[in-house]
């Protein structure tokens, strides 16, 4: 589905509607959980038909700048990191990790 747009639409205060469509075509619907202005957003969000997961924004001050820390949770993401591709890409992640902790 080349040439469609990404859009996000939402509203920003707790119990507000979020959507997503993504430029392949794919589409998310979820509700805003929590927003703390300059600080944090958390939302809702899923594929028709499947679980919702919970997606966190998080600013941290850092170093020379902002650190934007993202964090998603819920039961369908540990099903898709069960998949043996994603084993195969956590084993070779943790082996990079060990080589910059040497």
């Amino acid at each position: 589905m080349s040439g469609q747009e990404k859009r996000v639409e939402r509203e920003p205060v707790p119990g507000g509607r979020a959507s997503f469509r993504f430029a392949d075509g794919e589409e998310r619907e979820g509700t805003v959980l929590e927003v703390t202005e300059e600080r944090s957003l958390a939302f809702s969000w899923a594929r028709p038909g499947e679980a919702q997961s919970v997606v966190e924004f998080t600013l941290e001050p850092a170093s020379g700048g902002t650190r934007l820390v993202v964090v998603e949770r819920g039961p369908a993401l540990i099903a898709a990191v069960a998949r043996p591709e994603w084993v195969s890409r956590l084993h070779a992640f943790a082996a990079a990790l060990a080589l910059v902790a040497a």
